[in-house]
């Protein structure tokens, strides 16, 4: 009871007052700039919305701010999440993220994927520890400053699939783009997942480019994998 307490009285206090104000602003307007539809706050109980999911995803987290729509021909969803994160040794700890979701448009399974500049890497150990870093760049060469600076991490078992995915282009355009941020990609949605609970409008449209641009070389890598199972390339 006295956890709620406190979380309610965190909720209405001037300083999480005016965050939320600076964001919610900001979302309006990156939503009205691109054609988003902006909805608020949506009860992931109650309401009926498309959920973003991932990694943050879990029964307690609240979302603000959310929105959604299509731009460039692919459709995106953005939302400011709140949530405490249960560690493994007992640690609790309430984050915000800025969250923006973008759907690729093949019909290939991709991997489940998880990067993480090593300053992020706490969500990771929170929430999936099962998930195995992987060396990446054994059939195929990588930037160095990505791989001294971040984590790839999948299931074991899919290792070699991944290196489909996780080209050099990709991993390159991350380490010099995509300003130390995570990247999941499940269920062939690209998450872009940002620490910062008030994100400004560059921010955000910077984070939707990025975002179409790695759904797009998602897809092409998605293509080229079919076409060599059907034997077209070799």
């Amino acid at each position: 009871m006295n956890s709620r307490l406190e979380k309610l009285k965190q909720s209405f206090s001037p300083a999480h007052l005016s965050r939320g104000y600076i964001a919610g602003r900001a979302v309006r307007k990156f939503a009205n700039s691109i054609g988003l539809v902006y909805f608020g706050s949506v009860d992931q109980v109650d309401d009926e919305y498309r959920l973003v999911r991932g990694i943050t995803a879990s029964n307690t987290h609240r979302d603000t701010h959310y929105s959604v729509g299509s731009f460039d021909g692919y459709d995106i969803a953005v939302t400011i999440r709140r949530d405490a994160l249960h560690y493994p040794d007992k640690r609790i700890r309430q984050l915000e993220w800025t969250i923006m979701t973008v759907d690729a448009h093949t019909n290939y399974e991709i991997p489940h994927i998880f990067i993480s500049h090593d300053k992020a890497r706490e969500v990771l150990l929170a929430k999936y520890t099962q998930l195995t870093p992987l060396v990446v760049g054994i059939h195929q060469p990588h930037n160095p400053q990505f791989t001294d600076q971040y984590t790839v991490s999948a299931q074991i078992e899919q290792a070699v699939e991944v290196e489909n995915f996780m080209t050099p282009e990709i991993t390159n355009a991350i380490q010099t783009k995509f300003d130390n941020i995570a990247i999941e990609i499940e269920d062939n949605t690209v998450y872009i997942y940002s620490s910062h609970d008030k994100p400004t409008l560059t921010e955000l449209q910077h984070m939707a480019s990025n975002g179409i641009w790695l759904a797009e070389k998602l897809d092409e890598a998605a293509r080229r994998v079919q076409q060599r199972l059907r034997g077209e390339i070799v």
